[in-house]
């Protein structure tokens, strides 16, 4: 056997490079977006969607809640519903949450019910038609709304079910979940509501994945898996999703014991709340995967018992879209505790085989754990020298391919420079077992701790497991193809689990922040898979003149990137113009890019001299740069006295909210030692007793609505107090358009988009 062994070795970095790339290839096609259906008996048609979606969106206007735009978008929703047979209720609240900061809105939720023959559970399919006021909003929610639009229609063709369907078309999801939190605390039909589908998206294109579920959640995915044309999921989302500070209509429905699935597509993530969220960039595939994922699954819920419902929650991870592995969350510890037991077994028993020493397992175990260091070193070093050349904290936008090839091989030469150096003449079944002892006890660890990221390490620990124990058998009718095929196996199945969640957290985190170390550490964790591959390499010049190779081509990819424009017109940057006018100054602030991000020389050059850092917004300490300018004397806000009462030690006041002109938001802030209590908007008491630090209570007041609204105060201090209030408006004046030109080149606004603030002092 060791001659064929040292004839394959010559051949492992080539064998290496190969599964490498067949491997990404395979994972990088089965995660794009599928084909769009035009017409096809009892299947979604993302067409027949889009053409919804065109009359919903037409001019596509930025529709932030509460304006003249959304009214136009609902009016549209409910023509369409009403055209499909339909009667259509529009429930009008004002809504209020504590959002970071209480947040209070005026939304119009619209909601159809299609009844069921024999309701055992009713089933809400939830979608916010609201956009942000930089966005069109043709992805985030636009495609949402499309697809229920087009279930709706299908329904309405189809035969009766067992169980009642709800749509919600709601409002304020963009500001705080507002129109969510509003149907779950005011409408009597979510007391049926058993089980939620949200349809969000984070980006323009992807796969729609199933990123969240409800507790208890076996039965569901059991329902998924067999509905699913492309399934999409994994446990391990949920998991990260729990630690990530974003939150979706579900996130609501779940706090009140609803069950639920939340679907999503997160790629083309410089399109998200910009501009380019338009229907020319829409990904049909992303909105025919919508729609597959919700319908089929929608058709097997609707002749579902609910009574019949089981407890208990799965591991589990679709295989490249061909189908959905798992088992019970409380087998993993098991499972892992069995592999690991049968893992020594085998290995003990093959000893005597091949006599692998000790040291060699040793090495493996060894090479397993600084893979990961200095892959994770590697990708931090690598994010720490492009932040250094381009002066940026997000250096990675403008050219994708070079900035994964950068990465990859930046992290393929460390980890394989710890290979050679460690494992070179090594017995290479013996650094097998200890690769594979480590994957067993990562097992044990994430069952223990992280169970829906357990999966990651059983499946392939299964595999290689299953491999070791068959090993003598192997050998003893295959000879020497029995180690490159038990090498080749396993490391392809472990770059088939690994790979995916590399892809999937660029999705989530990009070239930003952790993401790069995140993705490194992963992907040291795939490369050490092969690792026994390339520890066979006996010859020295061959390790040296590989690994010169490689640094080499880390090197080229590195500079690729670095000379490549840092942002473009595809990939632009996200940055807002703002006007900032404080009372009745005689000089006003524009602002653009910040010292973080700032704009291009272009954009400066237009905004004329005298331009420095500075904060702009009293309540924040974010420094902008700026330059003054003549003060446009927009109008304020008022706030006209109503009533005040005062007892001992406390006061409560109340003022109308007046302004000449409408607002899409108005900000109030309170001193913490004013000891604000309460305050009332709408009927609605917003408790601040216990709201957090920071220098201010906060309260925003979102929409056109707000205007002409009385507001009540409750302080603790019988003292008059100054407060900030600040009216923000959707646009700048004309008079900055040529900012906006100078920056739209490769640069894009973002979220509330350009906007205009007029700040004002007042003592109540």
């Amino acid at each position: 056997m060791s001659s064929s062994i040292s004839h394959n070795n010559k051949l492992s970095y080539t064998w290496l490079f190969a599964v490498l790339v067949v491997c990404t290839i395979i994972v990088q096609v089965r995660m794009q977006p599928i084909s769009p259906v035009d017409t096809e008996q009892g299947r979604f048609s993302a067409v027949e969607a889009k053409v919804l979606l065109d009359k919903v969106l037409a001019d596509e206007t930025p529709h932030p809640v509460d304006s003249p735009a959304n009214r136009d978008v609902q009016k549209r929703i409910s023509e369409q519903l009403t055209a499909m047979g339909y009667e259509v209720e529009v429930q009008d609240d004002v809504s209020c949450r504590y959002y970071n900061r209480y947040v209070c809105a005026r939304v119009r939720n619209l909601i159809t019910h299609h009844k069921g023959t024999h309701n055992t559970g009713t089933i809400l399919l939830s979608a916010h038609y609201d956009s942000v006021a930089a966005a069109p909003g043709a992805s985030d929610a636009g495609s949402a709304v499309a697809a229920l639009l087009e279930i709706a229609q299908m329904l309405k063709e189809s035969e009766p079910a067992k169980n009642d369907v709800i749509f919600l078309f709601n409002e304020g999801e963009e500001v705080g979940l507002l129109g969510a939190h509003s149907f779950i605390e005011q409408n009597p039909l979510f007391d049926d509501v058993k089980l939620a589908i949200n349809i969000e998206a984070r980006g323009s294109s992807g796969q729609s994945i199933l990123f969240e579920t409800s507790r208890n959640n076996s039965w569901l995915i059991d329902l998924y898996s067999e509905s699913a044309r492309r399934p999409t999921t994994n446990s391990m989302f949920d998991e990260i999703y729990k630690f990530l500070p974003n939150n979706t209509d579900l996130t609501l429905y779940n706090s009140a014991d609803v069950f639920g699935l939340n679907f999503a597509y997160a790629e083309k993530l410089p399109n998200y709340h910009t501009a380019n969220d338009s229907l020319e960039k829409l990904d049909m595939g992303s909105l025919q995967h919508h729609g597959d994922n919700v319908y089929d699954t929608l058709l097997l819920l609707m002749d579902f018992d609910f009574s019949t419902t089981k407890p208990g929650d799965l591991v589990f991870t679709d295989i490249l879209g061909y189908g959905v592995v798992s088992w019970p969350e409380s087998y993993s510890l098991f499972l892992a505790l069995s592999l690991t037991i049968l893992f020594t077994f085998a290995a003990w028993r093959i000893r005597k085989l091949t006599q692998f020493s000790l040291g060699s397992v040793v090495s493996g175990l060894t090479t397993f754990v600084l893979s990961l260091v200095v892959a994770g070193a590697g990708a931090y070093l690598l994010n720490m020298i492009m932040i250094f050349i381009n002066g940026y904290t997000t250096p990675w936008n403008s050219n994708h391919l070079a900035n994964w090839l950068a990465l990859w091989t930046t992290v393929f030469l460390t980890t394989s420079v710890v290979y050679a150096l460690i494992g070179r003449n090594r017995s290479i079944i013996g650094n097998f077992v200890g690769l594979w002892f480590s994957w067993s006890i990562l097992a044990i660890l994430t069952s223990l701790f992280v169970p829906g990221a357990s999966f990651l390490f059983i499946i392939p620990s299964l595999v290689a497991t299953l491999l070791l124990l068959c090993f003598p058998a192997i050998v003893k009718k295959y000879e020497g193809l029995a180690l490159p095929f038990t090498l080749s196996l396993s490391s392809i199945v472990a770059l088939l689990v690994l790979l995916p969640i590399v892809f999937y957290i660029d999705i989530m985190l990009g070239f930003a922040g952790l993401g790069p170390v995140v993705m490194g550490v992963i992907l040291g964790m795939a490369f050490s898979s092969v690792s026994p591959i390339v520890m066979a390499i006996s010859n020295i010049y061959l390790t040296k003149s590989s690994l010169v190779s490689l640094a080499i081509i880390s090197i080229a990819t590195i500079v690729w990137s670095v000379v490549s424009p840092v942002y473009t017109s595809e990939r632009p940057l996200a940055m807002n113009v703002y006007y900032i006018q404080n009372g009745d100054d005689d000089t006003a602030r524009i602002a653009v890019g910040s010292k973080t991000y700032p704009a291009s020389n272009e954009v400066y050059s237009v905004m004329g001299e005298n331009i420095e850092l500075n904060q702009i917004f009293p309540w924040s300490s974010n420094m902008f740069y700026t330059t003054s300018i003549d003060s446009l004397k927009l109008d304020a806000i008022n706030l006209i006295p109503v009533a005040q009462t005062s007892a001992e030690n406390a006061r409560d006041v109340s003022f109308k909210i007046e302004s000449q002109t409408t607002s899409q938001n108005i900000l109030f802030y309170i001193p913490k030692e004013a000891q604000l209590q309460s305050i009332s908007y709408a009927g609605k008491t917003l408790d601040y007793v216990a709201t957090g630090d920071g220098e201010y209570d906060q309260f925003n007041c979102i929409g056109e609505s707000c205007i002409g609204q009385e507001i009540s105060f409750k302080f603790l201090e019988d003292e008059p107090v100054e407060i900030i209030v600040a009216k923000g408006i959707s646009r700048v004046p004309e008079s900055l358009r040529d900012i906006q030109k100078a920056r739209d080149n490769n640069g894009v606004a973002i979220h509330g988009g350009d906007e205009s603030y007029i700040i004002s002092r007042i003592k109540i």
